[in-house]
C-alpha cells in the first residue's frame, strides 16, 4: 500500500475520503505498512514512524502565530504583522491550497465582496459560485464570490507579477513550516510587500477545496506507485555548478568571456530593483547515471571554459560567497524518479546540512535568501533541479563526493529516513552555520548512509568526503580551482565571435 488517509471521523475528512480511491480509516490497517500517512485533522492519530504528512508537531507549530512567523522569518520569509497593525490593509490578497509541492489553484480577492480562482489546468473553463471561503482556525468564514480561470491563466501566463509570487511563496512556507498541505493565506502591501498572513494546516473544505485535494491526493497516490514500479533504474544525474572570475579584486564578468548556452556558459544575477547582470560562469555537462562520469562530463566543459577565458590573470573562485553580494550555487539535477516533499527533505538533511561543516568564512552569508532548505526548481525533461548546495567546484574530490552523496541518497529514498532538520533547534544551526551543534547530526546521518547497498559502490568517493566533512575541514573560498582541476596551465583557444 503506498498511501493512507489517517483521520478522526471529521466531517471534512469523511467527505474528502469518500472521493479517494486510496484506503482511509482511524487507525492504521493490521499488517500493513502504507508508505505514506496522509494525517487529516489535529486530532487525527500520530503514526509512530514512516513518512507522515502533515505531523502533528508541525501542524501545532503553524499554528501557533508566534512560532510560525519564528519559522518563516528564519526561512527568509515575510510574515505578516498582526491584524491590528495593518490599518491601510493589503493592496493585493491571495488564497492558496497546497498539496505536496503544488498549488493547487490561486484564490485572488479583488474587492470584499469578490475573489478570483486561477485553477490548475486540469480544470479548464470557467466556473462561478458563492461559497463560504475558510479563512481562520477557528472556523470562521467569509461570503465571497470566485470564478476560474480559463487554462491559459491557469498557467501562469496571466498571473501577473504578485500571482505568479504568492504560488511560489504558498509552496515555500508549507515547505518551511513542515507540512505538506494546506491553506496559504498571502498579502501584498501597500508598499508592495509579499508577506505570509496566515497558514492552515488542516483547512474547512468546501466543495470545491474537497473536489482539489481529492484529485492532488489521488495524483500523488499513483505517481507514487509509478516510482515504485520504476525504482532507480532510470535515475539520472546532472549538474550546472556555478564560479566567480576575479582580475584584481574586481569580478570579471563571465559574459565576456563566455556564451550564455552551451556546456560552459555565463549565469546571470539579480539585483534589488530586478536589475541583472551577468558576472556568473556556470559548468553544464550532459547528464549521466554515474557521478564519475558526470565529473568527466564536468572536467570537459571546465576545459572549454579555460580556453575561452584564455587570461592566466583571472582566478577561478567557488563555494557559497566567495564575493561579498555573488552567491553562487552547485545546482545538482536529478531525473528518472518523482519529485516529492519527501525526498526533498531527505536531500536537505543527508547534504545540505553535513555541507555546512565544510564552509568557509563568509559563506552563511548567501542564507536564507540563497541556499535556503528546500529550494527546487522543476525541469522540462521531467526532472528537477535541487539548488540548495553552494558551488562545490573547489577540487575534483570534493565534486565527485557530493555528487556520489546525491546519487546514494535519491536511490535509496524509501529506506533512509532521519529528519533532524525537523527540528526548529536544528534549523537554526543550519542557518546560522553553527558546525558544532550540526556536528553530532552529521556523524549520525553518515552512519544511516553507510547502511545503504549503493555506500560501497561509490565509497571511493564518499569515504574522503566523510573524513572532510566530519573534521570540519573548511574551505578557502579565496583560492583559484583552476589549480587543482589542472586548468591553470590550459592554452587560451577560440574565443567567443
Amino acid at each position: 500500500m503506498d498511501v493512507y488517509l489517517l483521520h478522526a471521523g471529521e466531517p471534512d475528512a469523511v467527505k474528502l475520503a469518500d472521493m479517494l480511491a486510496v484506503k482511509h480509516g482511524r487507525s492504521l490497517p493490521q499488517g500493513e505498512a502504507p508508505e505514506t500517512v496522509i494525517r487529516w485533522g489535529v486530532i487525527a492519530p500520530e503514526p509512530g514512524e514512516g513518512h507522515v504528512m502533515n505531523p502533528l508537531a508541525a501542524a501545532l507549530r503553524c499554528m501557533r502565530r508566534a512560532s510560525r512567523n519564528e519559522l518563516l522569518a528564519l526561512h527568509g520569509l515575510k510574515p505578516a504583522p498582526p491584524p491590528d497593525r495593518q490599518p491601510a490593509g493589503f493592496a493585493h490578497e491571495f488564497f492558496v491550497p497546497v498539496f505536496h509541492l503544488q498549488a493547487l489553484a490561486l484564490y485572488e480577492r479583488e474587492r470584499p465582496s469578490s475573489l478570483v480562482l486561477v485553477g490548475p489546468t486540469r480544470h479548464p473553463g470557467r466556473f462561478a459560485e458563492r461559497m463560504e471561503f475558510p479563512l481562520r482556525h477557528d472556523g470562521g468564514a467569509l461570503p465571497v464570490a470566485f470564478a476560474e480561470a480559463d487554462s491559459a491563466e491557469a498557467e501562469g501566463e496571466k498571473l501577473g507579477f504578485h500571482g505568479k509570487r504568492a504560488v511560489r511563496e504558498a509552496v515555500k512556507a508549507l515547505y518551511a513550516l513542515g507540512l505538506d498541505y494546506g491553506l496559504v493565506r498571502i498579502g501584498v502591501t501597500p508598499e508592495g510587500r509579499t508577506c505570509v498572513a496566515d497558514v492552515l494546516p488542516f483547512p474547512r473544505l468546501t466543495k470545491r477545496l474537497t473536489a482539489l485535494f481529492a484529485e492532488a491526493i489521488g495524483f500523488y497516490a499513483s505517481e507514487l506507485a509509478e516510482d515504485r514500479r520504476r525504482g532507480s533504474r532510470a535515475l539520472r544525474l546532472g549538474a550546472d555548478p556555478e564560479f566567480v572570475l576575479m582580475r584584481g579584486g574586481k569580478v570579471a564578468f563571465a559574459s565576456r568571456y563566455l556564451d550564455k548556452e552551451g556546456e560552459a556558459g555565463w549565469d546571470n544575477v539579480m539585483l534589488p530593483g530586478r536589475q541583472t547582470i551577468t558576472p556568473l560562469a556556470e559548468l553544464r555537462p550532459e547528464p549521466s547515471p554515474d557521478p564519475r562520469e558526470l565529473l568527466r562530463g564536468i572536467r570537459r566543459a571546465m576545459r572549454i571554459a579555460a580556453e575561452r577565458i584564455g587570461d592566466p590573470r583571472i582566478r577561478w573562485l567557488a563555494g557559497g560567497m566567495p564575493v561579498r553580494g555573488l552567491p553562487i550555487g552547485g545546482h545538482v539535477h536529478i531525473s528518472g524518479i518523482t519529485l516529492s516533499s519527501r525526498l526533498l527533505r531527505l536531500l536537505d538533511n543527508y547534504t545540505a546540512l553535513p555541507l555546512v561543516l565544510l564552509e568557509g568564512a563568509g559563506a552563511g552569508r548567501r542564507r536564507p535568501k540563497y541556499g535556503f532548505l528546500g529550494d527546487f526548481r522543476r525541469q522540462p525533461h521531467g526532472g528537477f533541479e535541487y539548488r540548495t548546495l553552494p558551488s562545490w567546484l573547489a577540487d575534483p574530490e570534493l565534486a565527485l563526493g557530493v555528487l556520489a552523496l546525491v546519487r546514494v541518497v535519491a536511490a535509496h529514498r524509501r529506506e533512509l529516513g532521519k529528519r533532524p532538520l525537523a527540528h526548529p533547534d536544528v534549523q537554526r544551526a543550519y542557518y546560522a552555520g553553527d558546525k558544532a551543534a550540526l556536528l553530532p547530526h552529521a556523524r549520525e546521518l553518515w552512519r544511516d548512509l553507510e547502511a545503504t547497498g549503493e555506500y560501497a559502490a561509490y565509497a571511493d568517493a564518499l569515504e574522503p568526503l566523510k573524513a572532510r566533512v566530519l573534521g570540519m575541514q573548511a574551505l578557502d573560498e579565496s583560492e583559484d580551482i583552476r589549480v587543482k582541476w589542472g586548468m591553470d596551465g590550459v592554452p587560451a583557444g577560440r574565443r567567443r565571435g
